[in-house]
């Protein structure tokens, strides 16, 4: 279900509710990544987890408003339900139209609320938003080798691997290989 306000969009289903982050969301944010961190750092480029301060994150929030109102990025805070604790993020961005029509996505979850299905119904409504909304017919992912959790949720969505990314980013001080996966909305197959 898609809700919207005057210039902020929220996305929901029955697990999770997602929306732009604003900068009231810091403390809770900067909580969650902040607990996190060792986990974090072994899938996040250099220099992502050491962006935490508040006028980072203020900038982060002008940069998913305007993205989102732009159709450049779809940035969102994920809230579990019922609780709406915050439990990660995700994002859809460099979204390009004609004659593309794609865009990359990443997305991280706080450990402690693996294998709920959160990331799972957080990604289905991203996806179908931008399909249906911005006709995106194209989303990659890159993800490591051995994080099998994201490429069994990327292969639960139709993702398919399309090859390696090689030195693609840097991860703990070294330039790492990613598997490179993409999603095609069924009126592009």
């Amino acid at each position: 279900m898609f809700l919207w306000q005057k210039k902020l969009i929220s996305l929901e289903n029955e697990k999770v509710f997602l929306r732009l982050p604003n900068r009231s969301d810091y403390i809770p944010w900067v909580n969650l990544r902040s607990n996190n961190f060792s986990y974090l750092s072994c899938w996040e480029p250099d220099g992502a987890l050491r962006k935490n301060s508040y006028s980072d994150f203020k900038i982060r929030v002008e940069w998913a408003k305007r993205g989102f109102k732009n159709k450049e990025v779809i940035s969102m805070l994920i809230f579990r339900k019922p609780t709406l604790d915050l439990v990660g993020s995700i994002t859809l961005e460099n979204v390009k139209f004609s004659p593309f029509y794609s865009g990359y996505i990443g997305y991280w979850l706080g450990s402690e609320y693996y294998r709920q299905g959160l990331m799972s119904a957080a990604l289905g409504s991203v996806i179908n938003f931008a399909v249906r909304n911005w006709k995106i017919t194209k989303i990659s992912a890159a993800t490591l080798p051995e994080n099998t959790a994201s490429i069994n949720l990327l292969r639960k969505f139709d993702f398919s691997e399309e090859g390696i990314g090689r030195k693609y980013l840097k991860i703990k001080g070294n330039w790492r290989d990613h598997m490179i996966f993409s999603y095609l909305a069924p009126e592009r197959k």
